[in-house]
Formats: C-alpha cells, structure tokens, sequence
C-alpha cells in the first residue's frame, strides 16, 4: 500500500512539472537532437528536475533532482538553454531541436520521431537531386550530415556523407563513423530502396564506388546502370581501407551517450 501511494504521490507531482529549459543547447552542425527537459514545480521553484525520457541503456524513465542555481548557472555559461515558452510536462513529450535560429519544440514523442524523419529525408532528397544535377554546393554537404544524424537507423545517409566527404576527412574519423553504421544486411536498406526508385543512380553510384560504401550492396545486385560519376574517375580502389587502418591502430570507437 506505502509504494502505491508514493507512485501515486509521484504521478501528481510529474503532472505539475513545468519544462523551462534544456539540457543543451546545440549548434547548427548537431542538429537535429533530442534534448533532455529541465523541469520546475510551481510550488517548489528552488528546485528543478531533469527528466530522462529516454535513458540509453534501456531503464525506466526517471527524474533527478537538481538545485535551481545549477540550471541557472548552466544556461548562463551557455550549456543549457531556457525556454521562451515554458510548457507542461509530459512523459509521452519529446524536447527537440529541428532547425537553425529556432528553438526547441516539444511535441508528442510519436510527432516529434515523424518530424525527425521528415526532415531528414527531405534533407536527403536535396542532396541526392544535387547530385544528380552536378551541382552540389557547400550547402548540400551540410544537409547530407543533417540527413545523416537525422536517419541515423539506415546506412545511406552516412554512407553519402563518407564519401562525399572521404578526401578532407582524417583518418581516425572515417574509423569512427564507420563505426556508426548500421550492421550490414544481405538486403538493401530502406532508402536505398528509395533511392533505386526515385533514380538517384549518381548516388548510388557515388556510394557503390566508396571503399566502405560498396559493402551495402549486395553482391548479386548492381546498385546503379551508369558509369562511375566523374569526380570519382582515378579514385583508388582500396577497399580494406578501413581493416588495415585498425590492425595498424586497434582503435575501437564507442558511441558518447
């Protein structure tokens, strides 16, 4: 009877949570990104609670409490942000931040995925149309690694990126984004899938000619029925590139929570 009370006690304070802020407040080259709200009771300003929505290695979802001059301090050395528009609470909310020069919107966490994905794939399709015109710009290269951190569950994103990017990028970088690539299947991903529909065959082909890309086509399937673009013509074909660099290192990457 005394742990149903407390959850009950606990659901009625949850409902009166107020998120005033954000437990970052991220530049245009990490967007988007969920963040974590920072919550006040009305009744007890002196305290703020940080709510984790969704704890990374799969726990209950929980508050911690925290003494308001530490969210304040914080926004005001610039880690974490207020809110302009304070908003209730909810367990079912998440704090997202889409878009530059635009603050962080809280919407129902099923919305806020969809918003997520709409953007990528938007951001995505900019790019890939670039590409198929020759006319990519540094602004293309900006919105493949929205796309990328956006679609973060489907390899093509990244894989566009990597090679688009592979000559300016260091080594021990490549390494670490390979590392956030999904598993290999012995099917093609979702968008590439949709890339095959829409003809982005200068993608396509842009990933398939790539040391790491080339790995996410089957090898049965031609991924693309055009010759290698022309900004790839006299590329090396080093396709242990990566292998070799980790023997050499035996550098592992762990994802930061």
């Amino acid at each position: 009877m005394t742990q149903l009370k407390t959850r009950v006690m606990n659901q009625e304070h949850e409902r009166q949570l107020i998120v005033i802020g954000a437990t970052a407040d991220p530049s245009d080259d990490q967007l988007p990104l969920y963040l974590g709200p920072v919550c006040v009771d009305p009744d007890d300003p002196d305290r703020c609670y940080v709510a984790n929505v969704a704890p990374w290695d799969g726990s209950r979802p929980r508050l911690s409490c925290i003494p308001r001059e530490r969210f304040e301090e914080e926004c005001d050395q610039g880690y974490w942000k207020r809110l302009e528009y304070p908003m209730p609470f909810a367990w079912d909310h998440r704090l997202v931040a889409l878009e530059p020069d635009q603050g962080p919107i809280y919407l129902p966490d099923e919305h806020a995925y969809a918003e997520v994905e709409r953007l990528g794939k938007a951001a995505l399709t900019s790019v890939a149309e670039a590409i198929e015109r020759d006319t990519l710009t540094r602004s293309a290269h900006e919105r493949i690694w929205y796309a990328a951190r956006a679609l973060g569950d489907d390899p093509l994103p990244l894989l566009t990126a990597i090679a688009l990017e592979r000559a300016e990028l260091p080594v021990e970088t490549l390494d670490d984004l390979a590392a956030e690539l999904p598993p290999q299947t012995s099917q093609p991903s979702a968008l590439i899938l949709y890339a095959r529909k829409q003809g982005w065959n200068k993608l396509l082909a842009l990933i398939a000619h790539d040391p790491l890309g080339h790995r996410y086509f089957p090898s049965q399937q031609e991924p693309f029925s055009q010759p290698v673009p022309r900004f790839l013509r006299g590329y090396p074909d080093r396709t242990d590139f990566l292998q070799k660099r980790r023997a050499q290192t035996g550098s592992v990457y762990a994802r930061a929570a």
